[in-house]
């Protein structure tokens, strides 16, 4: 940063030493910031000058070649010099008029230097000039360093060090956290509803760094948006800066310059800014981890089916905010192919969607004022819901169904286009049967990932299949399935047939065997042979209401134990 840091064309000329100094060309380019001095030798000097250098020189190699005057104005434009001072009236009387007429067009400045001055005095004076500013820069950034750290060493949080940033760049803030999904924006009461407007849809667009990976010289983006169709005062330039540590990427910074300029001194504060809340998100991040990791393990306690192991967490329930004088619902989430997806992402992210997600259904739970814990496990999420007690029964179901369905759809919203599945207990009100509850939602979520078409299911709906979820009953469950759909499956097995698959196909079309041929693109004279095979295999007719019953229960149970057949 301080090697782009100078002071510019006209402060120079405002240095004692210039004072006699004229400019007669290049006026628009005064605003250039001369970073330091060279002095022309040789006529390739072009070769050998920097871009922000001054270049001092009395045109001796040039004198008699008007046309290389002309182009070396032109070259050093290119090179991105601040400006050229010639001194006259010894080896050239003037300065030739089409080589102002260049430093004009090219907004390139000229300046005449008086036959007496010195190069030595001028090299001397502005190099002065520029140490000075710098070393203003570096005592104005560490009063900057220690101003944000201090914020950090005196337990200041994000928002705390996002408005100090603030009072620094005086100009509005967007701040965006990719890990807990917070956006944040600082600006001034009196601002634009124009930039209000245009700030806003800074928050709600995509994510500028969490997709890719971000590699620029200089760490941050810079985007000219002096067209943007809500300027109508010249427009805004926008920084956007990575917040970053290593080789993750925890957020971003933008900047709308709608005030002022930013300046070198700024931009370095905003970048300062970037380190600090990067490890301020660490910190949060290994807080999170250790507090997920206790609530985890409390939950596994509470919901276990083991009194011994129970009671000790029974009697802890007031240290996780859970009340004993409210009803609690169960509400058990499985999100579908997750752990592909988390081998699909790079950079271990799995830890942050775990805390996206679940800091997204708090926030959900705390805008309804409800008390809940929430814990994961692999693919799978567990909530514990409180409501009021007084409620009635039906009301309570109804408002944990509606509440448990704003929770699935951000999770759906959330999980990158994973399916999710969801089973809802009854509710409770005593504590120490809150395991009751979580077997009630784990068998509802097992029903709701066979019932497709229903991805979120409470226990009471499950009808007769709460029958089919009997504890002791597994072995019996089983053997009503080998005697009933088991022979279908070897016969497709050893045969390469595809009865089960029609036999289902017939129940979902209510036994009308002309739509089981339209779905299943089967002439209807196959379909019928295989529905005759399949009654002669199983013994039954498909015609009898009971045998009906038993096959449907039959291919649900198999596919709920494991022996799933592909549709």
């Amino acid at each position: 940063m301080l090697a782009s840091s100078g002071i510019t064309v006209s402060q120079a000329l405002n240095i004692e030493t210039l004072k006699n100094a004229k400019v007669i060309a290049g006026i628009n380019g005064l605003e250039n910031i001369i970073t330091g001095v060279n002095i022309m030798e040789v006529p390739d000097i072009a070769n050998w000058v920097k871009s922000g250098e001054l270049l001092l020189t009395t045109a001796y190699s040039l004198k008699d070649n008007k046309k290389a005057l002309i182009s070396l104005i032109s070259d050093l434009h290119k090179k991105g010099l601040a400006c050229i001072a010639i001194k006259t009236k010894r080896y050239i009387e003037s300065i030739p008029q089409e080589v102002i007429d260049t430093g004009n067009k090219l907004g390139f400045p000229i300046i005449e230097l008086p036959f007496d001055i010195a190069f030595s005095d001028i090299t001397s004076a502005i190099l002065r000039e520029v140490f000075d500013k710098q070393t203003g820069i570096l005592l104005k950034l560490e009063e900057i360093h220690n101003k944000l750290m201090g914020v950090v060493l005196s337990g200041g949080g994000l928002k705390d060090i996002c408005d100090a940033l603030f009072g620094i760049i005086d100009n509005p803030l967007i701040v965006k956290d990719y890990v807990f999904g917070r956006n944040m924006k600082i600006t001034s009461a009196n601002l634009d509803n124009k930039v209000r407007t245009v700030i806003n849809s800074i928050i709600s667009a995509k994510n500028t760094f969490e997709e890719t990976a971000f590699k620029c010289d200089e760490q941050y983006m810079h985007i000219n948006e002096r067209m943007h169709p809500l300027s109508e005062t010249g427009g805004w330039d926008r920084y956007i800066f990575p917040i970053a540590a290593g080789q993750r990427t925890y957020g971003e910074i933008q900047v709308l310059c709608v005030k002022r300029k930013m300046t070198p001194v700024d931009i370095r504060s905003v970048q300062y800014s970037c380190a600090i809340i990067a490890l301020e998100i660490m910190k949060q991040m290994t807080i999170f981890e250790v507090e997920s990791r206790h609530k985890n393990e409390f939950m596994e306690e509470l919901l276990s089916i083991d009194p011994s192991i129970r009671t000790g967490a029974v009697q802890r329930v007031g240290i996780f905010g859970l009340e004993e004088n409210l009803k609690y619902i169960a509400v058990v989430m499985f999100v579908e192919n997750i752990k592909n997806w988390y081998n699909n992402m790079a950079d271990n992210k799995e830890l942050w969607y775990a805390n996206k997600i679940i800091q997204a259904i708090e926030g959900e739970l705390k805008t309804a004022r409800h008390k809940a814990l929430i814990s994961s496990k692999g693919d799978n999420i567990t909530l514990l819901i409180g409501f009021s007690s007084t409620d009635e029964e039906q009301e309570l179901k109804k408002k944990s169904i509606e509440m448990a369905e704003r929770v699935f759809n951000i999770v759906e919203r959330s999980s990158n286009g994973a399916s999710c599945f969801m089973g809802i207990s009854r509710c409770t009100k005593n504590i120490s049967e809150l395991y009751k509850s979580n077997e009630e939602a784990k068998k509802a979520l097992s029903f709701s990932k066979i019932f497709q078409n229903n991805r979120v299911i409470h226990y009471d709906d499950l009808g007769i299949f709460r029958l089919l979820c009997m504890e002791h009953q597994e072995n019996e469950i089983k053997k009503f399935c080998h005697e009933t759909v088991m022979p279908l499956l070897e016969y497709d097995k050893n045969k390469d047939g595809e009865l089960v698959k029609t036999l289902r196909t017939y129940f979902e079309c209510g036994g009308n065997l002309k739509q089981v041929c339209k779905k299943m693109y089967i002439h209807y004279n196959t379909i019928l042979y295989r529905i005759q095979k399949i009654q002669q295999i199983t013994n039954m007719d498909l015609s009898d209401s009971n045998s009906r019953l038993n096959l449907e229960i039959s291919l649900k149970i198999m596919s709920m134990i494991g022996n799933v057949v592909d549709n």
